[in-house]
């Protein structure tokens, strides 16, 4: 799916690229009260990061936010996919792609939605590509299991 997106956008992704560490904690959140938003970024992945992320996740949800946005940064996790599958295990799933992000980076967008009053049939997709992308998230929400 990164692959397709950076495509669309005229870019090509870079295999096996110097990851770019970067300093502070591996998990780090802020909260958009006015629109009940969680966020939260993976800023790198090592053998505390899933214990950081659960208790990430699990501050945000406690603070009664409708979606929680995971961002995984790209340039500075190595094991993207380790990271992409412990936030999958807590309900998460592919949301899309935020190009030049903090530091400049770009990270693979998650979400965890904890509101029955999200709409998803009411989301406007104003071009095939984009109608494509909502049917490969909603495809990974299936696959999650949320």
């Amino acid at each position: 799916m990164l692959e397709e997106i950076y495509a669309n956008v005229g870019l090509s992704l870079e295999a096996g690229a110097e990851q770019t560490p970067v300093e502070g904690d591996a998990v780090t959140s802020s909260i958009d009260e006015p629109r009940s938003l969680g966020f939260l970024r993976v800023r790198r992945w090592d053998e505390q990061s899933d214990a950081a992320l659960k208790r990430v996740v699990r501050d945000l949800l406690s603070r009664h936010v409708d979606v929680v946005y995971a961002d995984v940064d790209l340039a500075a996790v190595e094991a993207v996919d380790e990271a992409a599958a412990a936030a999958n295990e807590l309900g998460f799933f592919v949301s899309g792609l935020i190009l030049h992000g903090v530091d400049g980076h770009d990270h693979l967008r998650l979400q965890l939605l904890d509101s029955t009053e999200i709409e998803l049939d009411d989301v406007v997709c104003d071009s095939p590509f984009a109608k494509a992308m909502m049917g490969s998230v909603l495809e990974d929400k299936s696959r999650v299991g949320v």
